[in-house]
């Protein structure tokens, strides 16, 4: 009677063991399913990440950021452009440059002038303006083009 109780629970506990190891290869093949299926989709998102960089990039095309141009303490957008169209013409010898909005930038810092954002109508000024950047040499006003904060990063490391 011991012996069939035995053979009995051993016949059980194989059964159980093999269930459990039938529904785990079950479970691991979902797990692996899964995995690919999130593989592709962080693939797909780095893609779309890109993508929207990309397009960022595309809408900075026109814009400009200019540091080190003196501002006053109750400075309004106008006069903002005004300082910009006088820079050009004073310092990159710049006339006819086709303004659509200039602005400030950042939380107001004593001693330190804000950076000025400046959106042009036309990418040939854009040019222009980035062709007469060598003027500023040994100055500490200097003049950038706008990308997004993704495409700064990654020329960071680039440099670097």
């Amino acid at each position: 009677m011991f012996k069939e109780f035995k053979k009995e629970t051993e016949e059980m506990f194989q059964k159980q063991e093999k269930a459990v190891l039938d529904r785990f290869e079950k479970v691991e093949k979902n797990v692996d399913g899964n995995a690919n299926c999130i593989k592709k989709i962080n693939k797909r998102i780095r893609r779309y990440k890109e993508k929207q960089r990309n397009l960022e990039d595309r809408s900075r095309r026109n814009y400009l950021r200019i540091e080190g141009i003196y501002e006053n303490d109750k400075e309004s957008w106008g006069d903002t452009e005004k300082k910009v169209q006088t820079f050009f013409t004073e310092k990159l010898g710049l006339k006819d440059v086709e303004i659509e909005k200039a602005h400030r930038t950042g939380r107001k810092n004593d001693g330190r002038p804000r950076t000025i954002i400046l959106n042009l109508q036309k990418y040939k000024d854009n040019i222009r303006i980035l062709k007469e950047l060598y003027r500023l040499k040994g100055t500490n006003t200097f003049v950038n083009e706008d990308f997004s904060r993704e495409t700064v990063a990654i020329r960071k490391k680039i440099v670097r």
